[in-house]
């Protein structure tokens, strides 16, 4: 368990140097509402260059004012244009604060395609993301299909008394960030938000991520090299994939696909496979500037033996079976 603030312009210009040795990371505010410059954070360029020079692991937030689909992936636009400078350098999530009263009277449904369509144009760029709300919001307007889906920071403060009250923590399996108190006191930031995080923290970027869509879950996490993408025992077809390249690693992939044969080459973010057409990926194909160690799960037959290269086809074709799952590593 790690501990660290959130800080916005709100919070001044911050003394990082003094801050660092009370905090294991930060969560910086990179503006509010959709994709305008006048709606950057004012502070938010020099709080991420100071974490970058200080070594103090970051993610970002944005405030949302999205009522509708259209300003929802504005405030995404928004997000990208401000963190991908730093890609490579930031190590935590990408979070989606909803709690304006603009949004208040929003239905389930409507709040839930807002979320969803700013969380994948996100994750479409290789970024992990996940949704901020207080308690009350996550009991009441947040679809718990949602809760499951993205990684959840969570705001309860109880007697909101600096200290961290384990009664006032949301109970979900997917809260990876509790905010516990607004009431913190940091030397360099003063009075500030304090958050426990219960994930690792990353040193820096993996080479290499990846993420897929599952017969009838949808888009799943994005997973770090030597995490395991897709189900066993469970006979769902994997229907698309992903992979993120970083650090220069440059990676190319096209996938087989039931009914359809072998696709066009994909690059780096880009979609292999089908979503909404309920077919089954059979085999991908890729190519890597590193060494890459796989294994994959096939419908009948369990999993392969590894494969070790930087070119290689994993799965079957003509055998009309499912792949399930698989894991990768970079080995070179």
């Amino acid at each position: 368990m790690y501990k660290g603030v959130d800080v916005s312009y709100a919070n001044g210009q911050i003394d990082w140097g003094k801050a660092k040795s009370q905090i294991d990371f930060a969560i910086i505010r990179c503006g509010f509402g959709m994709n305008q410059e006048d709606q950057d954070d004012a502070q938010y360029k020099r709080n991420v260059e100071e974490c970058i020079r200080l070594d103090i692991p970051f993610g970002v937030y944005l405030y949302s004012y999205a009522n509708t689909v259209a300003k929802a992936e504005s405030e995404a636009d928004h997000v990208l244009r401000l963190l991908n400078p730093y890609k490579d350098k930031q190590r935590l999530n990408v979070w989606y604060d909803i709690e304006d009263k603009i949004q208040a009277n929003l239905s389930q449904n409507e709040l839930s395609n807002i979320i969803t369509t700013f969380c994948n144009k996100i994750e479409a760029q290789g970024y992990s993301v996940g949704i901020y709300a207080n308690n009350n919001w996550l009991r009441n307007k947040i679809a718990s299909n949602l809760q499951d889906r993205y990684m959840i920071w969570s705001a309860g403060y109880g007697s909101n008394d600096g200290n961290a009250h384990e009664e006032a923590k949301y109970n979900h399996s997917n809260v990876r960030m509790w905010q516990y108190t607004s009431k913190g006191n940091v030397e360099g930031i003063g009075i500030c938000d304090m958050n426990y995080f219960y994930d690792e923290i990353p040193s820096n970027l993996p080479d290499l991520q990846y993420q897929v869509h599952l017969q009838d879950i949808g888009w799943c996490n994005i997973q770090n090299a030597g995490e395991g993408a897709g189900t066993e025992g469970q006979e769902r077809r994997l229907e698309a994939v992903r992979f993120f390249g970083h650090n220069g690693l440059d990676i190319q992939y096209r996938a087989h696909v039931g009914e359809v044969g072998w696709q066009e080459w994909k690059k780096s973010g880009e979609i292999a496979g089908t979503t909404g057409e309920s077919k089954r990926i059979e085999a991908l194909e890729i190519k890597c500037n590193k060494l890459l160690e796989v294994e994959e799960h096939i419908q009948n037959v369990g999993w392969m033996p590894k494969t070790t290269a930087k070119e290689f086809t994993i799965g079957t074709v003509g055998k009309s079976l499912r792949m399930e799952a698989f894991r990768m590593r970079v080995v070179g």
